[in-house]
């Protein structure tokens, strides 16, 4: 083999070892960027899920708190007229009138 073959063989195995590197640093930088984004993605996911179940906190301890003070204040006529409305009672002699349209 002759001293230029030589160097060209050297060359052509650092050329493929860098191509072989920079195709290794490029999967590894695609795999970082996938599992960064799928990671964000599943944290706004959870962050939802945690919106949502404070929301649903928040509700209950307010039906709580009113339950309790139905309890402590007993049930008031007002009270008892306001759920009879909300089923779809009303008070003797009262003329329900229904629009045809």
């Amino acid at each position: 083999m002759t001293m230029t073959s030589k160097n060209k063989k050297n060359n052509l195995i650092k050329s493929i070892r860098r191509i072989i590197f920079i195709l290794l640093l490029v999967y590894v930088a695609i795999n970082i960027v996938f599992y960064v984004v799928s990671g964000q993605l599943q944290l706004n996911a959870d962050m939802k899920k945690y919106d949502d179940l404070q929301e649903r906190i928040a509700a209950e301890v307010m039906e709580r708190d009113d339950l309790q003070r139905l309890k402590d204040e007993g049930l008031s006529d007002e009270y008892i007229k306001k759920i009879a409305r909300e089923l779809g009672y009303t008070d003797p002699n009262v003329r329900v009138y229904a629009d045809a349209d």
